[in-house]
């Protein structure tokens, strides 16, 4: 669960004082002899963080406008606002606040994901106004520093549907798309026990604003991860010889270029089996590599350290965080294949090694 720590704010502002029977009207002729057919929500995006699929109790929120499909220049009319949709067993999906269809309307859905309610700990406000360049999604003071099982997945989707009577209701396909990088960072050992005594990220932007229009997605960093902020750093862990540990789990970060100076940099404490408590070995690199120059929205950057007398070697895999973005057509779908299309760049540093 997602400790809420701060109130959210949603604001969505109408745009005109309209009636919003012009977009709920009793569809004549319909498929349901003259009843109105509720536009119903019955699946949600694949993935989030390390989890496929959906489980109970996870919801996003819709924001949706309509106006009429013949004049372009109609004002648009709200039809939900921030509207939690949720899921009780990870597959039937509903909401509170019905709507239903008008024939002959052209609805713009704007969805969010993780909902509102669930963004508290990681955001201070979301907006979604509507304007005269399209709808403006912003998601204000965002904060990623949670890692693991608590780190909050961003996605956004949209989707444009002209409502035919005549072809009665069907589904709303949306495709979700991850608004943050993957990262992941891992210690291999090579025949011995290793015991982690501190591993820290510095310089990573963690914090920012974030808006999406109908063309772009944008990011405005705010924070960095710094030295002894606690944010992306873990200690006292034991790795197995020869065995691979995850050292923070998920990360999930807003996209940034990795500048050449001053880029994001790794900072590994540690010390092998056997040699006494005093001892530690201190090594650093950093995350901008030759191949890796920025960390890009739906893209999963795996950092793994091998470690080996006398040499460090980094090895960092790029792929898709999944072969697609997420996409759901209102129904359960199977997850997405993980796996191919990868690529792998490995990098040795020589005697790089720091003994107190």
């Amino acid at each position: 669960m997602i400790r809420r720590t701060n109130i959210l704010k949603t604001l969505c502002v109408p745009v005109a004082a309209v009636s919003l029977a012009a977009c709920s009207d009793t569809l004549p002729g319909g498929p349901g002899g003259g009843d109105r057919d509720a536009i119903g929500f019955r699946g949600a995006p694949e993935t989030r963080a390390a989890v496929n699929g959906f489980a109970a109790g996870d919801a996003f929120s819709v924001w949706a406008w309509c106006r009429s499909a013949q004049d372009a220049q109609d004002t648009p009319v709200p039809v939900f606002d921030a509207e939690r949709v949720y899921t009780g067993d990870g597959s039937a999906w509903t909401y509170e606040h019905t709507e239903y269809w008008a024939d002959g309307r052209t609805y713009a859905f704007h969805a969010l994901f993780p909902d509102r309610e669930a963004l508290e700990a990681a955001a201070g406000a979301v907006s979604c106004v509507p304007g005269e360049n399209g709808v403006r999604l912003t998601v204000s003071g965002f904060d990623a520093r949670q890692t693991g099982e608590g780190a909050v997945d961003l996605m956004t989707a949209r989707r444009t549907v002209t409502y035919d009577a005549a072809e009665g209701p069907s589904p709303v396909s949306l495709k979700f798309a991850h608004e943050l990088a993957r990262l992941a960072f891992r210690v291999r050992t090579q025949g011995r026990e290793v015991e982690i005594v501190s591993f820290k990220v510095n310089g990573a932007g963690y914090a920012g604003d974030f808006v999406r229009t109908e063309e772009t997605a944008t990011w405005t960093l705010r924070e960095r991860t710094v030295a002894d902020d606690g944010i992306f750093a873990v200690s006292d862990l034991s790795v197995g010889a020869s065995d691979v540990a995850d050292l923070l789990g998920d990360v999930l970060v807003p996209p940034q270029t990795l500048e050449e100076t001053g880029a994001p940099e790794l900072t590994l404490v540690y010390r092998l089996a056997g040699e006494p408590e005093a001892t530690s070995h201190t090594v650093s690199a950093s995350l901008r590599t030759s191949s890796v120059t920025q960390w890009q929205a739906g893209q999963s950057y795996a950092y793994t350290l091998d470690l080996r007398t006398g040499t460090l070697v980094l090895t960092v895999t790029i792929r898709p965080w999944i072969e697609e973005d997420a996409e759901g057509d209102w129904k359960p779908s199977a997850p997405a294949a993980h796996g191919r299309n990868m690529r792998r760049k490995k990098f040795i540093f020589g005697n790089r090694f720091i003994s107190p």
